[in-house]
C-alpha cells in the first residue's frame, strides 16, 4: 500500500513538473528601471536600445534632448513607450519554465540574471 502511495505522488511530481516546462513567464522591468524620455516625441526608450541606435546611426538623436528617467515617473507624465522598442521586448525578459522557477525557489539553481539592477540600471 505505502509503494502505492510513493508511485502515485511521484507521478503527480513527475506530471506537475512535465507542465511547468511548458509554461513560460515574462518578468517585466521594475518601476524604478532608467529609461531614456524624448520630450519631443513624447516617448520613453530602453538605454540598450538608443545605445544600439546610435551606434547605427550617430546622428539620430541630435535635435532631441534625452533625459534620464524612473518608468514609473515616464508613466506619470503620461509618456508612451516607444512602439518598436517595446515591440522587441527590451521593456521585458523571457523567464524560466514554472519548474526550473520552483527549483530556482528551493535554492537548487542559480537565480537567472535579471535585465535590471535593483536600483534600476540595466545590466546590458
Amino acid at each position: 500500500m505505502v509503494k502505492q502511495i510513493i508511485k502515485i505522488v511521484l507521478s503527480l511530481i513527475g506530471g506537475l513538473a512535465f507542465i511547468g516546462l511548458l509554461i513560460s513567464t515574462v518578468s517585466v522591468m521594475p518601476n524604478n528601471a532608467q529609461v531614456l524620455i524624448d520630450e519631443k516625441r513624447n516617448v520613453y526608450y530602453a538605454p540598450p536600445y538608443v545605445l544600439e541606435l546610435v551606434s547605427e546611426n550617430p546622428d539620430m538623436f541630435n535635435d532631441n534632448k534625452l533625459i534620464i528617467s524612473s518608468v514609473i515617473t515616464a508613466q506619470t507624465f503620461a509618456v508612451d513607450p516607444d512602439p518598436e522598442c517595446r515591440d522587441l521586448g527590451y521593456f521585458q525578459q523571457d523567464g524560466r519554465c514554472m519548474t526550473l522557477q520552483a527549483l530556482e525557489k528551493i535554492k537548487l539553481i542559480k537565480p537567472e540574471k535579471s535585465r535590471w539592477n535593483k536600483d534600476g540600471t540595466w545590466n546590458w
